[in-house]
């Protein structure tokens, strides 16, 4: 019995194994300077990675057959190949600079009630809560402190 069941552990590690393809390359820009952090993936599918600091990918995929290819990273346009995943190698991307046009940007202030009403600080009622305060405290302590005086 347990020789059917490793057999049978083997044969599913080694189908798995088997129907398993990488995918790996390098995307660079035109002046062939690498491109690091673009995401990399396929389209549809959770199979992808991002490049690193020498702009290469490598990442392992269950699909079969042709596949769209995606690389996108911001300020650059979205690359998105046809590939045979059976066939696919080393891919070499080259991504191009985005010409991206940014309308006017316009940031706007509110306010709103949320609890409390905050109202700008008065010096004068500042102090006035603070000798409050230490009258009070001198009131209570004292007896504390009372050896002290």
């Amino acid at each position: 019995m347990t020789r059917i069941l490793i057999l049978s552990f083997f044969y599913l590690i080694t189908f798995s194994v088997f129907g398993q393809t990488t995918i790996s390359g390098t995307i660079i820009d035109k002046k062939k300077l690498p491109i690091i952090g673009a995401s990399v993936f396929i389209q549809d599918t959770y199979d992808g990675g991002i490049t690193d600091l020498d702009g290469k990918f490598s990442f392992t995929t269950t699909e079969q057959g042709e596949v769209k290819l995606v690389a996108s990273y911001l300020g650059y346009e979205t690359y998105s190949l046809n590939i045979d995943v059976d066939k696919a190698n080393v891919l070499n991307i080259v991504m191009r600079e985005s010409a991206m046009s940014l309308d006017a940007v316009e940031i706007t202030a509110s306010t709103f009630k949320a609890g409390y009403l905050l109202k700008p600080i008065d010096i004068g009622e500042l102090k006035a809560s603070l000798e409050k305060f230490n009258s009070i405290c001198k009131k209570r302590m004292r007896w504390i402190l009372w050896p002290c005086y």
